[in-house]
């Protein structure tokens, strides 16, 4: 946020510009000892699309992409294991990144099935909604073997822990 704010002001003289946010997956759903984590990927995405809303709206020019990605293999939530769905590769991530803002995307949510995540959440009822991502994807558990860089294993297992 401090960056934006410091060039946003020369890309909105020009004209032009693109901010880009990485979110996560987990600003879509709650996620078992990673609260701290997941709060401060919710508001990513929620001051991301704000601020989207209001260059689109005062014609600047400048357009934001708020990303959305599964856990990504960069080594912070190493030991991590996903039942169902892959954990992403950095340099994927950042290709299908340059193509999304290629093609001005608000949002990238990767992999696809991310896209479903806010479908699920007004269909089903929140027990429902932990029912289908705890017990058939694994969300839960996908933190039990994590280890993760510099003890940041041990904050997140403590209640209300995490590292932002």
């Amino acid at each position: 946020m401090h960056l934006t704010r410091a060039v946003l002001p020369g890309m909105v003289a020009h004209g032009r510009g693109h901010v880009v946010n990485i979110a996560s997956a987990t600003a879509l759903v709650s996620n078992p000892n990673m609260s701290v984590y997941a709060a401060s990927k919710w508001a990513v995405m929620g001051w991301s699309d704000s601020l989207r809303q209001e260059l689109e709206r005062s014609v600047t020019g400048v357009r934001v992409t708020t990303v959305l990605p599964y856990y990504i293999h960069t080594g912070m939530f190493d030991g991590l294991r996903s039942r169902v769905i892959p954990i992403l590769q950095p340099e994927d991530v950042a290709r299908r990144i340059l193509r999304a803002l290629k093609r001005d995307a608000v949002f990238l949510h990767m992999p696809g099935i991310v896209r479903l995540l806010p479908l699920l959440r007004g269909l089903l009822s929140t027990r429902a909604l932990d029912f289908v991502l705890n017990r058939i994807f694994g969300v839960a558990s996908s933190m039990d073997t994590f280890k993760g860089r510099d003890g940041a294993a041990q904050d997140l297992r403590e209640p209300g822990g995490g590292r932002s």
